[in-house]
């Protein structure tokens, strides 16, 4: 079902009736600058923009942690295809960011 049925409709939970959703405890659902009664959340959710976009969220409760793995996850995948990767900031469209370069 996963592999055939378009991402807003799994965001969604459309297979379900309403009844059947239940809800998540704050710790599963930390939302960045909005929840403030989890002072270790087990999933953070960047809701209003998070550290890949610069400067502006470069601050944001958890961006170093998520840069951090960032980081990991790109040497790893770097490793992997047998080409070393950078993370540089960026400017586009108005904004900034960050981009991951494979050379």
């Amino acid at each position: 079902m996963i592999n055939a049925i378009p991402g807003r409709d799994l965001h969604r939970f459309c297979w379900l009736h309403d009844d059947e959703i239940g809800s998540l405890s704050p710790e599963w659902n930390y939302l960045v600058g909005i929840t403030t009664s989890v002072s270790s959340p087990a999933v953070v959710h960047f809701t209003n923009g998070g550290p890949w976009f610069g400067d502006e969220y470069a601050d944001v409760a958890f961006g170093d942690e998520w840069i951090a793995h960032r980081r990991e996850w790109l040497a790893a995948t770097s490793i992997v295809r047998g080409r070393p990767s950078t993370l540089e900031p960026i400017k586009a469209n108005g904004g900034e960011g960050y981009a991951a370069y494979l050379r």
